[in-house]
């Protein structure tokens, strides 16, 4: 969840899931978590729906996030305190 938080930080635009997950691997690695991008869709309800948007065009969904909140505070709070603990 930090990786895809900072991928869509340092991107500063609208990112589709493929996109995502190029830059994920480029990054970080060949994460064997990270064989399938169609999982990535599922990441996003782990945080407050207030801190990133969806955006449906034509043909595919891209993530854009609020840049100026932390990874911390972007997270629900049921999660949050698991990842705390």
């Amino acid at each position: 969840m930090a990786t895809i938080w900072w991928v869509l930080r340092e991107a500063k635009m609208p990112l589709s899931v493929a996109h995502i997950h190029e830059r994920l691997i480029d990054n970080f690695g060949d994460n064997p978590r990270l064989k399938s991008k169609n999982g990535l869709h599922r990441i996003f309800r782990y945080f407050k729906p207030e801190v990133y948007r969806k955006n449906k065009t034509s043909r595919f969904t891209e993530y854009e996030i609020t840049q100026d909140i932390p990874f911390k505070d972007a997270l629900k709070e049921k999660y949050l305190s698991v990842i705390v603990k």
